[in-house]
């Protein structure tokens, strides 16, 4: 064994205990040449006040001593820090007390005279090594105890974490004005908000039967199954989709919208038509010529031809140009019942008997006096901008009064 083998190591500090100074002068020396810390006490009384008072990591006695025996220190020592190590050494060995200081803790127990020296040098090495190994053990458990902390600690604060994360994904997905149902592979619901509770009402309960429904009602469109039906809480509009998670497992996801929030397809774009062909006919209506009219007759044609193209019902026929203005709230103006009036009264007066030569040329008068008149009605200035059917060449220089002169009897 090298000599000095623990030198630097102050660390280690041994106390050496023996009535016998040569004995004790032999150990303390042996000892210092492995470079460990010596204390020596010539007796059990002062080897029990020291370690009283001090730390030690190795303990060297003798058993027989006066006052203070050797096993006495032992007990004391162990109590003291369990760790520590005992060397036990006596001139008179016998089986029980080898028995009761092993029992009690002691590493080694030896006699004296060592058969070499060298012989206690090992055992005080060996008992040294075991010590170095306890404290090592003990470290590596404190650290170990500290990284389970940690760890318990990072797991925790991760599960707090998920939870509140949780709790905000369920909050949000609550408060949506959407309804949200997410069915597992086994066609289980596995969460649901309030809106689609309201909407799905008790289909929500067998969940089995409402994806058959949505399977067999709903058509397939870019791999997402969407549709408007009748539910139980009133019409939606719907959309399933499929969520693949893993190789082995998926999700569907139904997302519903309250029908009285929904807006149907082609819905907009109907009313905005609309609105376009009401403004067009008022616009026809007023006394426009020209290229301004020609381009507003034109509008209206283009927008018939939009309307059958994105399938939307069109108008029936154009309203006739120049007829006065309409209302925006489709009463006809005054102007367009009178003219209504004296056409209802023609309609009555052509069905008395009259010649063929007088009935056209009658009846033509009637015409244009009426739609005449009506525009001297809407236009106090003449009745300028109507544009009529006929040419100008063909009307009268002069306006009968209104109503037009009935054919006599002698006409007739």
């Amino acid at each position: 064994m090298s000599v000095e083998k623990y030198k630097g190591r102050t660390s280690v500090r041994v106390l050496v205990c023996d009535d016998d100074p040569a004995m004790l002068n032999l150990m303390v020396r042996r000892l210092e040449k492995l470079g460990l810390t010596i204390d020596k006490a010539s007796g059990g009384a002062e080897a029990s006040t020291r370690i009283a008072e001090h730390s030690y990591d190795l303990l060297v006695t003798d058993i027989y001593m006066p006052e203070v025996t050797g096993l006495e220190l032992l007990k004391q020592f162990k109590a003291k820090d369990p760790r520590g190590q005992v060397v036990v050494a006596t001139a008179s060995a016998s089986l029980e007390s080898a028995v009761e200081a092993l029992n009690h803790g002691a590493f080694a127990y030896l006699n004296k005279p060592f058969d070499h020296i060298s012989v206690f040098d090992n055992v005080v090495s060996r008992a040294i090594d075991f010590w170095h190994l306890l404290l090592d053990n003990q470290r590596m458990a404190e650290a170990q105890r500290r990284r389970g902390d940690l760890l318990e600690e990072e797991v925790a604060s991760r599960i707090r974490k998920l939870k509140g994360q949780q709790q905000y994904l369920g909050a949000l997905v609550a408060s949506l004005p959407v309804g949200i149902v997410v069915f597992d592979g086994k066609a289980r619901v596995l969460m649901a908000n309030p809106t689609a509770e309201r909407l799905l009402g008790t289909e929500l309960g067998d969940a089995g039967s409402l994806l058959d429904r949505l399977g067999r009602d709903m058509a397939a469109q870019d791999g997402v199954l969407r549709g408007d039906m009748e539910l139980s809480g009133g019409p939606a509009r719907l959309w399933l989709v499929d969520l693949k998670l893993e190789a082995d497992k998926s999700q569907r996801v139904l997302v519903l919208v309250d029908g009285d929030q929904a807006t149907a397809p082609g819905t907009l774009l109907a009313k905005s038509m609309g609105q376009l062909r009401a403004g067009l006919a008022w616009l026809i209506r007023q006394p426009l010529s020209g290229e301004t009219g020609k381009m507003v007759r034109a509008l209206f044609g283009e927008l018939r031809e939009i309307e059958r193209l994105v399938g939307v019902s069109p108008v029936e026929r154009e309203p006739a140009f120049g007829t006065g203005p309409l209302r925006m709230d489709g009463a006809p103006s005054p102007a367009r019942r009178l003219l209504d009036r004296g056409r209802a009264l023609m309609g009555r007066h052509a069905s008395a008997p009259m010649a063929d030569s007088d009935s056209d040329s009658t009846r033509t008068e009637l015409e244009r006096s009426v739609r005449r008149w009506a525009g001297d009605a809407e236009h106090p200035n003449g009745g300028e901008g109507v544009q009529e059917a006929v040419p100008a060449a063909e009307e009268p220089d002069t306006r009968p009064a209104w109503p037009p002169p009935l054919p006599t009897q002698a006409e007739r």
